[in-house]
């Protein structure tokens, strides 16, 4: 071999041990940063330097908060790459009781059109029905400011954006959004976080609810689930969780319950708590009101072409109640990492069509205006519609028990006599004293 030939031999070499040095120091960086495991390990060298965009006042005045306008967006962060988001905290004084819904969060990798993050801003910290106190892992709400340490890195540029769809002056947005500069650019195989919310204020009877279709390359790390019950009860708990990855005709994963899928059991018969990696957030018994999460460490669910989490690639969902036999409003949130680009995002409803339900009209009710006046003999107003024509379609008096005949004018609303037979139900398994074998 020529000494021409053994010196372009040796520089390759070189420069290929520079390339892999190069990717192992950049994914050293990283994992130096966000491993807890790593805390001694010093930070300086493989991070050019940390930095802060934050709300405050730059006159030097106290003013350290956005004031937005109804219907603007306000850009929180437009920040250079290669780096990495490591830390979120807002807090937000708004007189529309239904902010949580009604502000939007939305966030850009490097120059994508569409968000790989788009959440109303409750959901995406855990919860769109109330501000409540609770403290996980990545997640929280906690003690008035709401807060996320999910690691998001970006290549060339992250941007950040609310939108105010409440209608009103939003008095004060505060924020701080940490970040770390990085020396060497992220090795191929770093993922983009994404976070997507859907919602069906009425479960369809005939299929599950989805949580997420996600196309391409990543996994799935996290879930939190806000449902309501149209019925004012839990059993919606009864539905099993389906996830398929990568077009497979059958699920890899198929539940056992909703509260059994967040690692509690017996329709959380215990109560509100807030663990690391999974947690109860609101138990609403008189609202019929579940919120949960999940985080997916060592269990994240990877896809390679599809997820679906009754889900596509990846494909999420879960039952309203045993075989969807219950109605209720469901919103979810799922977090996860994937290569882009990602697959479309399902339509974001207005602002108004994201808040929580006010009035819960149970299934099968017939609207007031739907009858006509047949007879008036003073105190009782007959109506047209009886209750076995209501029965015959399935709603009315034989399932919900309605006296429907008659309109109480001075009482001024339709009289029920609600059975306790109208729902018999097995407790077998779900009452450890009955016998049951399992909280599934």
């Amino acid at each position: 071999m020529s000494r021409n030939c053994i010196g372009r031999s040796v520089v390759s070499v070189m420069i290929l041990m520079l390339a892999i040095t190069g990717a192992v120091r950049a994914q050293g960086a990283l994992e130096n940063l966000i491993d807890p495991g790593r805390l001694p390990y010093l930070k300086q060298s493989t991070f050019r330097q940390i930095a802060q965009i934050a709300s405050n006042d730059t006159t030097g005045g106290n003013a350290d908060r956005l004031v937005m306008a109804p219907g603007t967006s306000a850009i929180l962060a437009d920040i250079g790459g290669p780096g990495v988001i490591t830390r979120i905290w807002i807090t937000i004084s708004s007189r529309d009781p239904h902010y949580l819904r009604r502000i939007l969060l939305r966030m850009y990798w490097d120059d994508e059109e569409t968000p790989s993050v788009e959440v109303p801003v409750g959901d995406f910290f855990g919860t769109g029905f109330d501000k409540v106190h609770y403290v996980s892992y990545y997640l929280g709400i906690s003690s008035g400011g709401f807060y996320s340490y999910w690691p998001m890195p970006f290549r060339e540029r992250a941007r950040i954006e609310v939108v105010n769809e409440t209608g009103q002056q939003v008095d004060a947005f505060y924020y701080q959004i940490d970040y770390q500069e990085m020396h060497q650019p992220l090795e191929d195989d770093v993922a983009y976080f994404h976070a997507q919310w859907r919602r069906e204020p009425k479960t369809d009877p005939d299929r599950n609810y989805t949580i997420l279709e996600a196309e391409g390359e990543g996994h799935l790390v996290g879930v939190n689930l806000n449902m309501q019950g149209y019925n004012g009860e839990l059993w919606f708990l009864e539905g099993d969780e389906m996830v398929w990855v990568d077009g497979a005709e059958e699920p890899c994963m198929y539940g056992t319950g909703t509260e059994d899928y967040f690692t509690s059991g017996w329709y959380f018969n215990e109560g509100i708590y807030a663990g690391p990696f999974h947690g109860l957030i609101i138990k609403d018994e008189e609202r019929a009101r579940i919120a949960a999460y999940r985080y997916h460490l060592g269990d994240a669910i990877p896809f390679t072409r599809s997820l679906r989490f009754t889900i596509r690639s990846l494909r999420f969902t879960i039952e309203h109640g045993h075989a969807n036999t219950e109605v209720g409003d469901y919103a979810s949130t799922a977090y996860w990492y994937q290569m882009e680009p990602h697959a479309p995002f399902p339509e974001m409803p207005a602002g108004n069509a994201r808040i929580p339900l006010r009035v819960l009209v149970p299934d099968g009710a017939i609207e007031a205006e739907s009858l006509m006046v047949k007879e008036y003999t003073g105190r009782w107003i007959y109506l047209s519609r009886t209750c076995s024509a209501m029965a015959s379609t399935g709603v009315g008096g034989s399932r919900y028990g309605w006296n429907c005949r008659r309109l109480d004018r001075s009482a001024g609303h339709c009289r029920s006599r609600r059975s306790t037979a109208t729902r018999s139900r097995s407790i077998s398994r779900r009452d450890p004293i009955a016998g049951g074998s399992g909280s599934g």
